[in-house]
């Protein structure tokens, strides 16, 4: 039995079908989800086709939406003094929504500052035991992981900036992402510039050229993301992945190594292993591994490769 410590709460679950196991459609039919007061039942809504905002209003909506979560939601100990910070701009329980204009003008400006030091956080890491010696970053593992398997807290302090970093990036994490081991879970791993240090933009050409598949032992993918949004990059083909599973034309090297290419248009003969990138926006890749291999946990054993500008 699952329980949550919030009066709100989501579920997400990911279906992937390994080899001869059940199909993925049998398993989403037999999902139920429904208060204890109704008869079993799911109304499943496709969406593949449906658009996600992966940011939140950078506007007062923003607050207007602060203000009714706490209506429905008790504070947590850990929170107490920022809840008092929330007080003092108008934002309190049992009280309308309603900031003075002083209170509008500081509300907006942290709007502005908060959101940048969350950029900060994400795209210019710091943070201890994270950057790998291929210069990739680990998203959610490492010396000091962003996700524990039960709690953010460790003996003399709670984590903070990367409870601010990974809600901001991607959202969520699960225990097995905070806490892969050889052969279950997932690891993540992220980079954000090129070999020059210059950030990837929609614009370029660029290549990986991985000296062998990532060691995964169900599968690895290459998944690129945009940088305003942080979800999947929305591009014309529709496509955002390349990887061992989502390509089944995959093309290698005679080498054994793989090439994956991001730009705006694809490289002539190699368009099975490319994601399409949209001009005037950033984008950046996650190496995703599910069941990574033993080789992942050793940073002198395989590297990542690094994004190269090209011209093709």
């Amino acid at each position: 039995m699952l329980g949550s410590e919030t009066s709100n709460a989501f579920i997400l679950m990911r279906f992937i079908r390994i080899e001869d196991q059940t199909p993925v459609e049998e398993l989403q039919a037999a999902v139920k989800i429904y208060a204890a007061s109704e008869e079993p039942g799911l109304d499943l809504v496709p969406g593949g086709d449906k658009p996600l905002q992966g940011y939140p209003p950078r506007d007062m909506g923003y607050w207007e939406l602060l203000h009714e979560v706490l209506q429905e939601e008790d504070t947590a100990e850990r929170d107490r003094f920022m809840m008092y910070i929330a007080h003092t701009l108008g934002i309190e329980r049992g009280k309308p929504f309603e900031p003075t204009e002083a209170q509008q003008a500081a509300l907006m400006a942290g709007l502005v500052s908060g959101e940048a030091a969350a950029k900060t956080l994400v795209f210019n890491e710091r943070l201890e035991g994270v950057l790998r010696k291929d210069g990739w970053r680990y998203i959610l593992s490492g010396a000091l992981p962003d996700a524990f398997e039960h709690t953010q807290r460790v003996r003399d302090f709670d984590m903070l900036d990367p409870r601010s970093r990974f809600t901001y990036e991607a959202i969520t994490s699960s225990p097995r992402m905070g806490h892969p081991v050889v052969g279950k879970g997932q690891s993540y791993a992220g980079r954000f510039e090129d070999t020059d240090n210059d950030r990837l933009v929609g614009d370029g050409q660029y290549v990986m050229r991985f000296a062998s598949p990532p060691p995964a032992e169900l599968f690895w993918s290459v998944v690129v993301y945009d940088v305003e949004s942080r979800t999947l990059i929305v591009n014309e083909t529709q496509n955002a992945t390349v990887g061992s599973r989502a390509t089944p034309d995959l093309q290698t090297n005679d080498d054994g190594s793989v090439d994956i290419y991001v730009g705006p248009t694809p490289p002539p003969g190699k368009e099975s292993n490319w994601v399409q990138s949209v001009p005037g926006r950033g984008w950046f890749p996650y190496v995703r591994m599910y069941g990574p291999g033993e080789d992942w946990f050793n940073e002198d054993a395989y590297a990542l490769p690094q994004i190269e500008k090209t011209d093709w």
